[in-house]
């Protein structure tokens, strides 16, 4: 199994044991809208399966791909800590098994664990450094470069196969990068010639992650 790299920290046994005595299981088909940005936070999801993926609103009928969860991370914890309405949309991207935790009693195993504040602020400082990266890449990141470290963030997180094929349409990896689906098919277009990925309807694969990583720094 890969090791997931993303935004979110992967709680351990203990802690998803604790958060399972306080939820409920929830199951969600791909493309389920989990919570939509503007509702009122009322519950903390902890991944057992799947993936889910965060959004904003961006205007003119465009979202925007801000963050996504794997198995072992939570969300919504932000909204039911400060009781906020929630920030984005999430969507599950994956059939997902997922623990529900009501707000108020994710907010007393925060005052009653040291390891789950531990947990959650380290979950917290991952996001705002995932976002402090992702504000930078879009200043001055081609969009090639950008579309290459996605895609080796994406294939490092997939534990379904032992392959580097992600099941990801060119629209969903352009929402990813924060770009059109024109500019992020022509950067497609041109790891495909330089026979570092290969594309086909639905699904991209990685062949070369050195070569990908080293346009990430370009």
């Amino acid at each position: 199994m890969k090791t997931p790299v993303h935004d979110r920290k992967v709680a351990d046994d203990a802690t998803i044991a604790v958060l399972r005595v306080s939820g409920r299981i929830l199951t969600a088909r791909i493309g389920q809208v989990i919570y939509r940005q503007g509702d009122r936070s009322t519950t903390v999801y902890l991944i057992e399966s799947g993936r889910v993926r965060f959004s904003i609103d961006a205007g003119a009928g465009h979202e925007l791909t801000v963050g996504s969860a794997f198995p072992g991370s939570i969300f919504g914890e932000l909204g039911s800590i400060h009781s906020g309405p929630r920030e984005s949309t999430a969507v599950a991207v994956r059939p997902s098994r997922l623990i529900a935790i009501p707000s108020g009693a994710f907010r007393d195993l925060l005052e009653d664990h040291p390891t789950m504040r531990a947990f959650v602020l380290e979950t917290l400082g991952n996001q705002l450094r995932s976002a402090r990266r992702q504000l930078a890449a879009s200043c001055w990141q081609t969009t090639v470069s950008r579309v290459a470290g996605q895609l080796i963030t994406l294939t490092d997180a997939e534990d379904s196969d032992s392959t580097d094929r992600l099941r990801i349409t060119q629209s969903e990896l352009a929402e990813w990068v924060g770009s059109t689906r024109e500019a992020t098919a022509r950067a497609l277009a041109i790891l495909r010639r330089s026979g570092w990925v290969a594309t086909g309807r639905g699904w991209i694969i990685v062949l070369d992650r050195e070569a990908l990583a080293g346009l990430e720094a370009v």
